[in-house]
């Protein structure tokens, strides 16, 4: 079983490139390694993603001998699938450069560095995602405007998974994403979501997962009205010289 899985999309950007590890047993050597490897061998920037537990503090404690500090904090919401939802906007499923390039827009407009954004989906494969069961992407339209873009993981099928999860990330523009602007609440983020639910259920999912800047407590409040409970924490950290 690996103990830690990291990324390197050969983007400037820490938002494609990480490490994901909930190992708090993981060797100090292998921590070492991880650091050495993006500071000195591929030289770009990148966060380590840490599940609060029990034993996370030990994990912390030797990132921080590293010199990693906390850059961001997220709540991991779940909610169980039980029921059908009737979302208000339709969805188109990412399956061509065209679909790419509308994503790369939003994600520009939520970014402080849009030109490592524009060098992401100026050279992403869309067959990744338009022959994958497992992972999907999806946008809502207005107009000829994306104004909202879904990103879903589905766990593989396998008969020792006794709850199949799909994890879920919504996407707004920043000007649809303002709570105090009622002008903005046209229910496309409401609606991906529950697109996104609907066929998550269709798969055989019986669980969704979504992870929440921690400081966007109106969010968690409205997916908590949705059904999802709060039941992780995520932190983020990152070496202090970028």
């Amino acid at each position: 079983e690996p103990k830690a899985l990291w990324v390197n999309s050969n983007i400037k950007n820490p938002i494609y490139n990480y490490v994901f590890c909930g190992k708090s047993d993981l060797d100090e050597k292998i921590v070492e390694h991880v650091v050495r490897y993006y500071k000195e061998t591929v030289h770009i920037p990148y966060m380590w993603c840490l599940i609060k537990s029990k034993e996370s503090k030990i994990l912390e404690a030797k990132l921080k001998e590293q010199e990693l500090i906390q850059v961001s904090k997220f709540s991991g919401l779940t909610k169980e699938l039980t029921e059908l939802y009737f979302p208000k906007h339709k969805i188109t499923r990412i399956t061509n450069q065209e679909h790419i390039k509308d994503l790369g827009l939003i994600l520009q407009s939520r970014s402080n560095k849009p030109e490592t954004v524009k060098e992401f989906y100026s050279n992403f494969d869309v067959s990744k995602i338009e022959e994958s069961d497992t992972v999907q992407g999806y946008l809502i339209y207005k107009g000829d405007i994306a104004v909202a873009c879904g990103i879903m993981a589905l766990e593989e099928k396998s008969p020792d998974i006794k709850d199949r999860t799909s994890y879920i990330d919504v996407i707004m523009t920043l000007k649809n994403i303002d709570p105090e602007n009622i002008e903005n609440h046209k229910g496309y983020g409401t609606s991906m979501l529950e697109n996104l639910l609907n066929i998550s259920i269709i798969n055989g999912c019986q669980k969704a997962k979504v992870l929440v800047d921690f400081n966007h407590n109106w969010l968690i409040e409205k997916l908590t009205k949705l059904g999802f409970e709060q039941d992780a924490a995520v932190k983020f950290y990152a070496p202090v010289y970028q």
